[in-house]
């Protein structure tokens, strides 16, 4: 298995060791390393919202809420990261790695009221969650993002209150 894939742009290229992208071709996340020069080449060309490939499929960027992270790694190269953060910290979708139902829980109970029990997620993440696959490669903090998602609310917070309120009338969860 390939454990860099290109990234390009106008005969420019560099190289991403993970990536989290939707199905429409929307860029959540990157991880870049190369030349300093290609980097921010194609950091530019990604923040200005215009279409890179990476590995041979064009992607866009569109997010104003685009954060950078630059590490100098020596010998000539440059290691940057560019995410979304309105979708790693937002308050109304979260990217979470794998059917982390539990990194769900906790983004829910930062925004809801009601006092929730960790022993709730599963039932939680089927009725309060759109779980939207999306396409990752590489890893974070060892995770592999083969199995990334993008969680939506898809009730109001009221609602979500009615609805574990009924939940625990109806004996669902305790």
């Amino acid at each position: 298995m390939n454990q860099y894939i290109e990234v390009s742009h106008s005969g420019l290229r560099c190289y991403a060791d993970s990536y989290i992208i939707s199905d429409d071709d929307f860029l959540f996340y990157i991880s870049l390393f190369g030349r300093p020069a290609l980097i921010k080449a194609i950091t530019a060309t990604i923040l200005t919202g215009k279409n890179v490939y990476v590995s041979g499929q064009m992607v866009v960027k569109a997010s104003s809420g685009t954060e950078t992270f630059t590490q100098n790694l020596g010998g000539g190269l440059v290691h940057k990261v560019i995410l979304s953060s309105e979708y790693f910290k937002g308050s109304d979708a979260r990217i979470v790695i794998g059917k982390d139902r539990q990194r769900a829980f906790q983004f829910l109970d930062s925004v809801v009221s009601t006092p929730l029990k960790k022993d709730w997620a599963d039932w939680l993440w089927g009725k309060v969650f759109e779980p939207e696959p999306l396409k990752g490669f590489g890893s974070i903090d060892g995770q592999s993002l083969k199995e990334a998602w993008l969680i939506r609310l898809t009730k109001t917070i009221d609602e979500i209150d009615e609805l574990v309120l009924d939940g625990l009338r109806s004996q669902q969860i305790n």
